[in-house]
């Protein structure tokens, strides 16, 4: 127990109390001993010390900081500044309480001890504490850390997007896919238009349009088609057939082959089209490219504009007897750009 001297404190007595009171051990409650204490150069900072000094009001009664050992009063008088409470709690514990001010921290302080001294007629007890610079705040290493994480998540849920978006949207379609009836005032998901063949000989670009799209988009995947020459009827005026079906088309699916390079006028429903699409601006095109084009230098200069813009999706299957898969990267890229299909309420209902 440390034992100070009383000579070089003037409060260390205070006035004896009337009323009945007992003492008890004193006890610091704060500070704790060996406490470091964090301070800024150059600012302001108070260090508080309350003990517990016994029952009602103490015939002596001391709670005082002490500063290199010497009392805070004589260790630096313009710059350390002391004050002391006495003050009865619950129950009428007594307590003392000194708050000691520093009113510009420097240097030296932070090789000084400051100790706190409480006193009562059973004896004293001492905590000591020091200062220490505040390290500067710097970016937080788990901040950064998280920060990192957070940046690699979007980066690589942004590759994976652009490389698997195609097969997110359709399983998004798939799942989510409302049971509703379509109110745009169309009737058909797609109008096609395809180079037709002025020779008798039928070729690829037309059995892939008369079998193997109907099967996949009409068949397999629930689309409506407009394909010219099935669906119009004996009798009908040309332009006015192809006109009305291309306005009720939500898109416009248009084959490029070589055949387009070498024709020199537009069919009439690839003009109306390219009109709705680039005019109008009211029907999206999907541009199929169904052989190697090379350069699209000698295309007409609506479609390379809207190939600058969209690009196509380019058939690279080999044709053969069997079906093909709605699932091969072609027909998913070719589902992709076409508009949702919605379920009836009755479909929904069946089995």
């Amino acid at each position: 127990m440390y034992f100070h001297d009383f000579l070089i404190h003037p409060s260390f007595f205070s006035l004896i109390s009337k009323a009945k009171h007992s003492s008890l051990p004193v006890q610091i409650l704060f500070p704790k001993d060996d406490d470091v204490v964090e301070v800024e150069l150059g600012a302001a900072f108070s260090l508080k010390c309350q003990a517990r000094l016994g029952i009602r009001k103490q015939p002596i009664a001391v709670v005082t900081w002490d500063v290199n050992q010497m009392p805070a009063e004589y260790a630096d008088e313009g710059k350390i500044h002391q004050e002391i409470n006495y003050f009865e709690g619950q129950h009428q514990e007594y307590y003392g309480e000194a708050i000691l001010t520093i009113s510009n921290i420097e240097h030296t302080d932070l090789q000084s001890s400051f100790s706190c001294v409480a006193m009562n007629e059973m004896g004293n007890t001492m905590t000591t504490v020091t200062l220490r610079l505040k390290e500067k705040s710097g970016p937080n290493v788990l901040m950064i850390a998280g920060f990192l994480v957070l940046l690699m998540s979007v980066a690589v849920s942004v590759v994976l997007y652009q490389s698997f978006r195609v097969d997110i949207v359709l399983l998004y379609r798939d799942l989510f896919q409302a049971y509703s009836v379509k109110d745009d005032g169309k009737i058909y998901d797609a109008y096609v238009i395809y180079p037709r063949s002025h020779t008798s000989e039928a070729t690829f670009v037309e059995y892939f349009v008369y079998q193997i799209m109907p099967d996949i988009l009409e068949n397999k995947c629930g689309y409506t088609l407009c394909i010219y020459g099935r669906d119009t009827y004996p009798g009908e005026d040309k332009a006015n057939a192809i006109e009305k079906r291309i306005q009720k088309s939500r898109r416009l699916i248009i084959l490029l082959t070589q055949q387009l390079i070498n024709c020199q006028e537009l069919n009439y429903d690839q003009h109306i089209a390219l009109y709705n699409a680039l005019i109008q601006n009211d029907t999206k095109v999907i541009l199929l490219e169904m052989e190697k084009m090379g350069t699209y230098e000698n295309l007409q200069e609506s479609l390379r504009y809207i190939i600058k813009r969209q690009g196509t999706v380019k058939w690279k299957e080999q044709h053969t007897v069997h079906p093909q898969s709605s699932n091969s990267k072609f027909w998913k890229h070719v589902r992709y750009h076409m508009p949702v299909t919605f379920k009836s309420s009755d479909s929904a209902n069946v089995g």
